[in-house]
């Protein structure tokens, strides 16, 4: 799922991606047909700034959408499940894949997707990657997280985490600290600061033992915190200069937390039972408990003004802020 002003684009396991209205809810268009699409289960999309839509599938195949017409280029390279796609504000996408690999392409208006670099560093699946200045954050199923200049294609640097494949990465930057974060399996949190220390750890701490660390966030409003949560049901709030002892500690989901958002000093969670779940920092609670979904929320999006949740009953709730 992916946002652009009031727009929502959501993919799904019917092979197909549905474009809402976040305003008033109504769908605005269907991305499916026999001609054009995805063979498979739609796993990520994500919007290109001038407003077209960028998704991959379990198909290998990464769509790039006409921004009205009911088509698309297909960009094809990978030769394994799509991950994640993600595009940043200057057009250019990247792509990550059971393949092992990660590509850059170029989506910008008048070229028909090409492809810049191939990424190829990783032992195992890439599950996901986030960007990181101009250089991408990959982590795969191993463990083994990379460092990538986009520039030139190359891996500046290879680090790995305690236990387990890749659950979650992350950033967190301050006038200090130019943190990288990744959690992995074992439910620990490391980070490295690059232009200090390069690939040895700033930390290593286990914040959500018993099962893979599943989202990190940093607080937009609070800037030394970071937010975790993971399949122990706990939400952490925590300062990187002691993660030993947490700011704040949620414990009201009931099941596995599976998305993770922040909204100035708010944090809104996603759980297995289909609850999002609200909580304000600064007062140290639970403001709303909404039941969005009958199956695990998967996505969430949110901002001052909206939160829109997606889940695996197929449903799409959108909620006033």
């Amino acid at each position: 799922m992916d946002s652009l002003h009031d727009t929502v684009v959501v993919g799904s396991v019917d092979h197909g991606l549905k474009v809402y209205n976040a305003r008033t809810g109504r769908e605005l268009r269907t991305l499916f047909s026999k001609k054009f699409g995805h063979a498979e289960w739609v796993t990520s999309c994500s919007f290109l700034p001038d407003g077209r839509i960028l998704s991959g599938g379990m198909d290998s195949k990464i769509c790039l959408w006409h921004s009205t017409a009911l088509r698309c280029e297909d960009l094809l390279g990978h030769t394994a499940s799509v991950s994640q796609v993600a595009v940043n504000h200057l057009g250019i996408a990247v792509s990550s894949s059971y393949d092992r690999t990660l590509r850059v392409w170029d989506c910008n208006a008048g070229v028909q997707g090409k492809q810049l670099a191939v990424l190829s560093a990783h032992s195992q699946p890439v599950m996901q990657f986030v960007w990181f200045g101009g250089c991408i954050l990959s982590g795969d199923r191993k463990g083994q997280v990379i460092l990538w200049d986009l520039a030139t294609g190359q891996a500046i640097a290879k680090m790995n985490t305690v236990a387990g494949q890749i659950g979650a990465l992350g950033s967190c930057c301050t006038n200090e600290i130019n943190l990288s974060l990744a959690g992995d399996q074992s439910g620990s949190l490391t980070g490295w600061d690059f232009r200090n220390s390069g690939t040895t750890p700033v930390f290593q701490h286990s914040l959500h033992p018993g099962g893979v660390l599943s989202g990190i966030k940093q607080m937009n409003g609070l800037s030394n915190l970071m937010v975790t949560c993971g399949a122990d049901k706990r939400i952490v709030c925590s300062d990187y200069r002691n993660l030993s002892r947490p700011v704040a500690e949620f414990v009201e989901h009931k099941d596995f937390i599976y998305s993770l958002e922040v909204v100035d000093k708010l944090i809104v969670s996603g759980g297995g039972n289909g609850w999002v779940l609200v909580h304000d920092v600064e007062q140290g609670r639970c403001l709303y408990a909404l039941g969005a979904n009958k199956g695990a929320v998967r996505c969430l999006t949110a901002r001052d003004d909206m939160l829109v949740a997606a889940g695996d009953d197929g449903k799409v709730m959108i909620y006033d802020m």
